[in-house]
């Protein structure tokens, strides 16, 4: 529908900026309870903000009118995963990519577009969407792209997700951190039939996956301490 544009962070000016602020105007007077954080405010904010720290790892992609006016059907916009420095010299890093969006009321269907593109650009990494609670247009593609919500974790905040559990993602890079030196850690064969317990009940599709992450850490975290026993309690230190 209409033509797209897209590209990096160095393509996403003002101009762009702007045009995404025009959808969010009109969305504030049709749907105002979708919103969420596209503001036209929180746009300039975040695009202020961000730019200099973290808009290397952005991607961007505007969905035109088909009229040709130079409006705006629908917009994305990804943040991929980063580390940045402070101020202490300490640094701060995201294992995730994250999705912010808009869609024109008058065309949902853009939304399964968005969502396959925000696949093709976070391949391989842990990807989040927020939708809000009124947006049920999103909420409906969701499952069906593989979205699921966490519903059960406490302080659930309307985040959606899909792990990739492989060697660059989020569950993979938790456990290295976990048992790399000076920490270590202990794996019952208790702990992985309740993983498996868990995915058979609430992410059957996601079995494959699970049994590479498992393949994945019970050969070691690339030289990372670990030790597998058959009961609970906590392992030597390993010398």
């Amino acid at each position: 529908m209409g033509n797209a544009e897209e590209g990096m962070t160095q393509h996403l000016g003002a101009e762009q900026v702007r045009l995404m602020q025009g959808l969010a105007r009109e969305v504030t007077i049709l749907r105002p309870e979708v919103l969420g954080g596209a503001t036209v405010g929180e746009l300039a904010w975040q695009f202020g903000k961000d730019r200099a720290a973290i808009g290397d790892r952005w991607r961007y992609r505007l969905w035109f009118c088909a009229e040709g006016n130079g409006r705006l059907d629908a917009w994305a916009w990804v943040s991929l995963p980063y580390t940045v420095g402070r101020s202490d010299g300490s640094t701060a890093t995201s294992h995730s990519a994250n999705l912010t969006w808009q869609v024109h009321p008058d065309h949902p269907e853009l939304l399964d577009e968005i969502l396959d593109w925000y696949a093709e650009q976070a391949a391989g990494t842990d990807r989040f969407v927020s939708p809000q609670d009124a947006d049920t247009d999103m909420l409906v593609r969701l499952p069906a792209h593989g979205y699921t919500p966490d519903t059960e974790a406490d302080g659930y905040d309307g985040d959606w997700h899909q792990f990739n559990l492989n060697a660059s993602g989020m569950p993979y890079q938790a456990y290295r951190k976990a048992v790399t030196h000076p920490n270590y850690g202990f794996i019952t064969d208790q702990n992985i039939d309740e993983l498996r317990r868990v995915y058979n009940r609430k992410f059957p599709h996601k079995l494959p996956s699970l049994e590479r992450f498992l393949a994945l850490v019970l050969t070691g975290c690339r030289g990372g301490p670990y030790t597998r026993g058959t009961h609970r309690g906590r392992s030597p230190r390993p010398r």
